[in-house]
């Protein structure tokens, strides 16, 4: 047992004992004083950023900013190799590509892949529309200009043998929060073959 001097008194008493025989001063331990200081310094941080929150809050310091929040996402396990063919900028920002893959990615397995290729490529992109097609020559032929005459003609079957290589439509706008991959395996006139709702 170690021997300490009281505080009051100044008396030889046991490092055990709870207060002074002496005086009769109760003991208190060395790091009472440090717990304090140590709470005094949480509460301080506390009642700061309380005040930080409501002045921010109050007088419109936390401003939302037009900046594109990157999602947090890995790159895909097996990303599907593409060709941009077109890439149209629009004046509002984003652009519309026309991409070509391999005809051997013409699947539905290979389809989700390529979706989260798109996915993961334009993360940061507040908007995109990407034409997919599996021939080349057909997607440098069919440009939007060409795709909106054959729209406007409905009796206009001579485009239709394009269609059948434009097998998929990705789109994200996150202004609208519209993100959404078209799979059209028998090509765009036909049916849908998967919709993918991101």
């Amino acid at each position: 047992m170690a021997m300490i001097r009281c505080k009051e008194c100044g008396a030889e008493i046991s490092s055990s004992a709870s207060q002074c025989p002496r005086c009769g001063k109760k003991r208190t331990s060395g790091c009472s004083m440090a717990v304090l200081v140590v709470l005094g310094i949480f509460v301080s941080i506390g009642i700061l950023s309380i005040a930080i929150n409501y002045c921010s809050l109050k007088f419109g310091t936390n401003q939302r900013t037009d900046k594109v929040i990157s999602e947090t996402e890995s790159e895909p396990l097996t990303p599907i190799p593409y060709t941009i063919i077109r890439d149209i900028k629009r004046s509002s920002g984003g652009s519309i590509k026309t991409i070509v893959i391999d005809p051997t990615y013409a699947n539905v397995s290979d389809m989700e892949k390529l979706g989260e290729t798109l996915k993961y490529d334009h993360k940061d992109t507040r908007f995109s529309e990407i034409n997919v097609f599996d021939d080349k020559k057909t997607a440098e032929f069919l440009t939007p200009e060409q795709m909106n005459k054959y729209a406007m003609n409905l009796n206009d079957h001579s485009g239709d043998k394009y269609y059948k290589h434009f097998i998929g439509q990705y789109v994200v706008n996150r202004n609208t929060s519209f993100h959404v991959f078209q799979i059209y395996l028998n090509g765009f006139l036909n049916d849908l073959t998967k919709e993918i709702k991101y």
